[in-house]
């Protein structure tokens, strides 16, 4: 396989991303990212052997930290539950790091997010949303173990709000905002999320509960 960090490679390169984020990955033509490129299909042939392939170079590593970072942000957001604390305590001290990370690789996450049907991460966001809605469900019982009873959320509606939580988290950080912009309104989303969440969970028993620690 030919240097991948060469000259033709780059334009090669350069050439599919515009191509994917245009059209995605099923409606990208091969045939258009090799004329964009000015070379031959045999010269594409001696970089990837495939579109898939060359769509998985932009995408394999920002997946694969993203998961390492979704997951390190779930367990820091859900470890200092306390009966005390009740659902009104959620640390989101690692979302700056995540929401920094998705604009630093913003190409290449909106192609993870929006551009990747057809692929074998298509269904990377939906399993993101399944695991914090199975996550979600976890706490809500170590709730009730602790004492604290909560007004009930059927799986349908955690599943709603979960998922729309993220499609606006998601597509705000790769929108054309300023970079600032975005991180101040990718917090508040979080921030929403959260008491949003609060608000539904606390039955007034709860609250009473709460009131007295």
């Amino acid at each position: 396989m030919a240097d991948r960090n060469s000259r033709t490679a780059k334009k090669i390169q350069k050439a599919a991303m515009e191509e994917f984020h245009k059209q995605g990955f099923e409606g990208a033509s091969l045939r258009q990212i090799v004329k964009k490129a000015g070379v031959t299909t045999g010269a594409f042939y001696g970089y990837y052997k495939s579109k898939e392939e060359l769509f998985d170079s932009f995408v394999e590593e920002p997946a694969r930290e993203l998961q390492d970072l979704i997951s390190s942000s779930f367990y820091q957001f859900f470890k200092n539950i306390t009966a005390d604390a009740g659902v009104s305590y959620y640390d989101a001290s690692m979302m700056p790091q995540l929401v920094d990370y998705i604009l630093e690789r913003k190409r290449e996450c909106d192609l993870l997010f929006r551009k990747s049907k057809g692929t074998r991460y298509e269904s990377f966001v939906n399993d993101i949303i399944r695991d914090h809605q199975e996550r979600l469900e976890k706490h809500i019982n170590k709730l009730h173990q602790r004492g604290i009873e909560t007004n009930p959320v059927s799986p349908v509606l955690n599943r709603l709000i979960v998922k729309k939580m993220y499609e606006t988290f998601f597509n705000l950080i790769v929108s054309d905002l300023p970079p600032d912009e975005t991180r101040i309104c990718a917090m508040n989303v979080i921030r929403f999320h959260i008491n949003g969440w609060e608000g539904l969970l606390i039955s007034d028993d709860g609250r009473k509960f709460l009131s007295r620690q």
